[in-house]
């Protein structure tokens, strides 16, 4: 079973309630809208001759749209590519070597400003959007004019996977053949009394006897849980980001936790990007437990508080540092935000007093919870209630999974209160980094145990701590930033001879990076801070700019094969730090 046939057959008896809220502009998809949407794309895309094997590349912000354009390409057979819309033209372009990308959607007037050669060669580019004063990119399908031409009455969940896996019945080439346990023509999945006769009502509903015939010849798009579902991009300590691989079984498994974080009826913010595997499957499990997500495409503090009181939030995820700003702004009135029940943090470690310090600030009772994960485990491995008994622990090991302590040096697992790599196991883990054999067998090991290289123990309570990083990796406000690509593009710099970049401690970010540069030793080479700060603007994300500054230093501190000596440049005494002039808030 595919992801997105696990959660259209869940999400249909849900029917008209609101599923999608875009919280700037009001506009509201019902359950249906998104039964019916992502049907029509899916029978659009398979008509392109889109299926199994073929990935499509999904760069947007959050939004309604989001979701059923996910769920369209999933049931189609192919993966989808999640790509951050704020890359770089050049971080675009790495992510696109990654793999052999079918095709794009974008938001409307996205093609345009990231148009380049190499991207002649991909077959499809859909923009979708509904914003009047942006323009439709030339050459590229409008998503409006795929879903017109191919809307028709949804009268079953059934028929969507019939219309998903077989392309006959719209006059598309012969469909592939499909096996039907138990023999009885038509029917998917195992006999079952009274839910047996629904499915063969609603497929005698939905198809022609002919079309029922072709039903067995779709052996080729039956649903193999390890089909690659999502492609993530995750920074690695190495070199540059790697794609992350995860499955439909990946999806399901973490669908299946799904009731521990939200319920049917209840009310959260869309504010974590899509793009990153924790606030996905979060908006995944909204959907799935008949929730609504109230989503929110450009942050802004004043813009959330407004969202939470006028959609009445009950559930709120937010990266630590929003956590510790909610805490330090005297103008916000936390009267307004009198419907928030549950408050849930992630992506960096968080302090027990912060947590309980926002807990004073509302003036009804509000749980905190706190939760540690990675995009090779699909979502968090750790989850848990605040507690100043437990102070700093993102809680207990979730359900299905497995977890160990081991010593660095041999590998044996330690015992409780013993500091050691985090390694996991379970169906929530990857299955490999995308067309990179050689990293995969790096992080997973032949017994199928992945080494985080993350620093922590667990008590005697069964309750994990985090310690430290292994690998060096900056995290700045939930998002990953790799050492060693700032220290690739720094160095690509005409005028600057080496570099090396560190995370350093920030109160409110978590950590930032900070660069210690060698600049070229010729008279034209009179580069400045503030140029390489204009640079880096040009040529990363903006999570990833210099936040921590610059530091000009004669030499680089290399071990004796030549990597740089992190360690020796925290204990540098710095003087002058070179702070960017252009941002506002470091």
């Amino acid at each position: 079973m595919r992801a997105s046939e696990c959660i259209l057959q869940k999400i249909e008896k849900f029917e008209n309630a609101v599923a999608q809220v875009d919280g700037e502009t009001g506009r509201k998809l019902t359950y249906n809208d998104i039964i019916e949407r992502s049907s029509a794309l899916t029978r659009w895309l398979r008509s392109r001759g889109v299926g199994p094997k073929d990935v499509i590349v999904l760069m947007s912000k959050n939004n309604a749209d989001y979701v059923w354009i996910l769920l369209g390409i999933w049931n189609s057979g192919a993966a989808c590519y999640l790509i951050n819309p704020r890359f770089t033209l050049r971080e675009i372009l790495h992510a696109l070597s990654l793999v052999s990308v079918k095709g794009l959607i974008l938001e409307k007037g996205t093609f345009t400003t990231i148009f380049c050669p190499p991207m002649g060669e991909i077959k499809h580019v859909i923009e979708f959007g509904d914003n009047p004063n942006v323009e439709l990119s030339d050459g590229v399908i409008s998503m409006n004019k795929v879903i017109m031409s191919l809307k028709k009455k949804v009268l079953s969940y059934e028929r969507i996977v019939r219309a998903s896996i077989a392309p006959q019945m719209f006059g598309v080439g012969r469909a592939p053949r499909l096996r039907l346990p138990g023999g009885d023509a038509g029917l998917l999945g195992p006999p079952n009394n009274d839910a047996r006769l629904r499915r063969k009502s609603a497929v005698s509903s939905a198809v022609t006897g002919s079309e029922l015939r072709s039903l067995r010849e779709l052996e080729e798009l039956e649903n193999i849980p390890e089909d690659l579902a999502l492609v993530l991009n995750s920074s690695g300590s190495s070199g540059l980001p790697k794609g992350v691989m995860l499955t439909h079984q990946n999806i399901i498994a973490s669908l299946k936790l799904s009731k521990t974080f939200i319920e049917k009826g209840e009310r959260a913010v869309g504010l974590m990007p899509y793009f990153h595997a924790y606030g996905l499957v979060l908006m995944l499990m909204c959907l799935y437990e008949g929730a609504t997500v109230v989503n929110i495409s450009k942050f802004s503090l004043p813009s959330l508080m407004k969202t939470i009181k006028e959609y009445s939030l009950t559930h709120l995820h937010i990266v630590p540092s929003l956590l510790v700003t909610l805490i330090k702004s005297s103008w916000i009135n936390f009267g307004d935000l009198k419907s928030v029940q549950h408050v849930w943090t992630g992506a960096a470690p968080v302090g027990a007093k912060e947590q309980e310090d926002l807990k004073k600030k509302f003036q009804q009772a509000v749980v905190i919870h706190h939760s540690y994960g990675l995009t090779e485990t699909t979502f968090t491995m750790f989850t848990g209630v605040s507690s100043l008994q437990k102070p700093g622990s993102p809680g207990r090991l979730i359900d299905s999974m497995q977890c160990k302590i081991v010593d660095l040096e041999n590998n044996n697992v330690l015992k409780p209160g013993s500091v050691g790599e985090v390694c996991f196991k379970g169906p929530l883990l990857m299955k490999g980094y995308i067309n990179n054999p050689k990293a995969t067998a790096e992080a997973i090991d032949s017994e199928g145990w992945l080494h985080t290289g993350d620093l922590g123990y667990f008590d005697q309570d069964g309750y994990f701590f985090f310690v430290d990083r292994v690998k060096e990796i900056i995290k700045y406000q939930g998002y990953q930033v790799s050492t060693c690509e700032l220290e690739f593009v720094l160095i690509s710099h005409q005028w600057i001879q080496d570099a090396a970049v560190i995370g350093i401690e920030h109160k409110i970010y978590g950590q930032v990076p900070r660069a210690f540069v060698v600049s070229q030793s010729c008279p034209a080479s009179d580069v400045t801070a503030q140029d390489i700060h204009d640079y880096m603007r040009e040529m990363v994300a903006p999570y990833k700019l210099l936040r921590g500054g610059i530091v000009f230093v004669d030499s680089i501190p290399k071990t004796p094969s030549g990597k740089n000596q992190r360690a020796e440049l925290r204990l540098m005494e710095v003087r002058t730090v070179f702070y960017d002039q252009k941002i506002k808030s470091r």
